[in-house]
């Protein structure tokens, strides 16, 4: 569902930016194309991250993970990782109910 939310998302994610800032060029996609690039990267490097200090602070009990110390890293990683889309979703809510309410002030709607 992560994958599915930013590949619908990364068009539009351009198609605001240019129209928001007309006279940002390349570098305005250059930017944006390296920030996807460190998402990229961050994400999968956070699982991996919480999964390994998970797996060496074993003691502490992941609900309904199995006995299998890394099978509960595992989980672990997972669940950290599962902030980034929820996140994600809280802030776009925020703004979409803040960009209605400023259209309605300005007449548009």
């Amino acid at each position: 569902l992560c994958g599915l939310a930013v590949g619908l998302m990364w068009p539009g994610t351009f198609s605001l930016a240019s129209r928001h800032l007309p006279r940002g060029g390349t570098l305005l996609f250059a930017l944006l194309a390296f920030a996807g690039d460190v998402g990229c990267a961050v994400g999968p490097g956070v699982v991996g991250v919480v999964s390994a200090w998970a797996q060496q602070n074993a003691r502490l009990p992941i609900p309904g993970a199995d006995d299998d110390v890394l099978s509960s890293a595992l989980k672990a990683g997972m669940l950290c990782a599962a902030a980034f889309p929820i996140l994600l979703a809280v802030i776009a809510a925020r703004l979409h109910t803040r960009s209605r309410f400023r259209l309605a002030e300005d007449g548009a709607f």
